[in-house]
């Protein structure tokens, strides 16, 4: 036999096995035992190199999965390179699922699901990035894509490390935060996609926690530092939440952008879920890092400003009840950048402004840095106008503060009582920087526009 020849049948040997390979890929893939007997018959191997169960699960190949056990395979495969294991992708609402038939292919994850628990799967097993089952069946999709932006991100910082960026290291940041906003939007895409299906993921967290599935475990913080609690608000499932409530898990968990559950349930606007938690005593004042409650990002939030614009104040002491934070920043008199007690102060409003110092709202709280203040309107006077050169010539700047605008809007009451309260309308440029220092920590950010 020729050293060509040899080579030729090398390689259609190869080509062959190759096609068996993914033949039996393929019928796991499909469910197909009956064509999986015929290739075995044919002189195939289940190799394990081609991860069968791992495809049948990930595909909810139930009947495959049970075909593999009966063969002595090794069902409870483990991927090296991402370190996770078959359970995690039976549960991950990212694999198998289709718009043809959601449901059909779900019900068969949660029978691959107790299948692999009951041969032996482990409940608690942690892929590389620090995400168990639970968290991989509550929010897989969520997670893999903080993972893939996290990459971006420290692609990014490390073409910032450079202090000169020519040309093609800006053109290179500019395509890695192009790639953020594209996984950040096929994200959402698909957590609305899978939610809109309303699928029973709350048997699967079932089947997880009765295998002792840890249910306050935090993921890393390159995947946002997600409870399974916060993924279940995520999800809008209900259901998961009050299994996760059952098993008494921590209720006031912070994730990376300071959100507890409950301000997640605020914010996706579920109000059941938002009182359940309440009834479970979830902090309702809890500060986020906007310094938001999670009343005050919730859809049906009491609007401050216009109660204190009214001197309203059942509906101002309905609002701070709730959990509505005094300090926030939103909306009146078609500007943006107000606090509640800015209104209260520019309209003239006496009980107002005391409801709100005596409940912790900051009587120099200052107008958003990033509002509209050049569209409040204040009355013209020539004597304002003196008063404010006089300042400067002896080292004062106009702050916008509460006592500021109702003194600028001549209501000389409120700020007689907002400077006895220890109110400020100016302040000496030498002590500009530190008073500004001090707004900065206090994180006003306020509402989005």
């Amino acid at each position: 036999m020729s050293k060509k020849f040899k080579i030729i049948l090398g390689i259609c040997l190869s080509l062959l096995v190759a096609n068996c390979s993914s033949a039996m890929q393929k019928a796991a893939y499909n469910n197909d035992v009956a064509t999986a007997n015929q290739l075995l018959e044919k002189g195939s191997k289940l190799n394990p190199e081609e991860k069968l169960a791992t495809s049948a699960a990930r595909h909810g190949s139930y009947e495959f999965l049970e075909f593999l056990k009966s063969k002595g395979y090794d069902i409870l495969e483990y991927d090296t390179e991402n370190g996770r294991t078959t359970l995690h992708y039976a549960v991950s609402p990212v694999h198998a699922l289709n718009d043809k038939d959601p449901k059909k292919d779900y019900s068969q994850k949660i029978k691959i699901t107790d299948f692999l628990l009951k041969n032996g799967a482990n409940a608690k097993q942690e892929d590389k990035y620090g995400i168990d089952p639970l968290m991989a069946a509550l929010g897989g999709d969520i997670l893999d894509g903080f993972i893939r932006v996290s990459k971006y991100e420290q692609d990014i910082a490390k073409e910032k490390e450079i202090p000169f960026m020519d040309s093609e290291k800006y053109k290179r940041v500019i395509e890695l935060e192009q790639k953020i906003q594209k996984e950040n939007e096929k994200t959402k895409k698909d957590v609305e996609w899978f939610n809109e299906k309303k699928l029973p993921v709350s048997e699967i967290v079932s089947l997880l926690l009765k295998s002792k599935a840890d249910p306050n475990r935090i993921t890393p913080r390159e995947t946002g530092l997600f409870t399974p609690l916060h993924l279940a608000l995520v999800r809008g499932d209900s259901e998961s939440v009050k299994l996760l409530i059952q098993r008494k898990v921590k209720l006031n968990e912070k994730n990376i952008r300071g959100e507890t559950p409950l301000h997640m349930a605020a914010k996706f606007g579920n109000k059941e879920v938002y009182n359940m938690l309440v009834a479970a005593k979830a902090d309702f004042k809890v500060t986020n890092n906007d310094n938001h409650t999670p009343y005050d990002i919730s859809p049906w939030r009491i609007d401050i400003w216009k109660a204190c614009a009214a001197n309203d104040t059942k509906s101002i002491q309905e609002y701070i009840k709730a959990g509505g934070s005094v300090n926030s920043h939103g909306f009146y008199a078609g500007s943006w950048g107000w606090s509640p007690l800015h209104v209260a102060g520019f309209e003239g409003n006496m009980d107002a402004v005391k409801i709100l110092l005596d409940n912790g709202a900051d009587v120099n709280i200052i107008f958003h840095p990033q509002g509209e203040i050049k569209k409040v309107s204040f009355p013209f006077s020539f004597s304002g106008l003196g008063e404010g050169f006089s300042d400067l010539m002896s080292g004062e700047v106009p702050i916008s503060s509460p006592m500021y605008f109702a003194h600028k809007n001549e209501k000389p009451a409120i700020a007689q009582f907002l400077q006895s309260k220890g109110g400020l309308k100016t302040i000496s440029i030498g002590k500009m920087d530190n008073k500004i220092g001090v707004w900065n920590k206090n994180k006003m950010i306020g509402f989005d526009k």
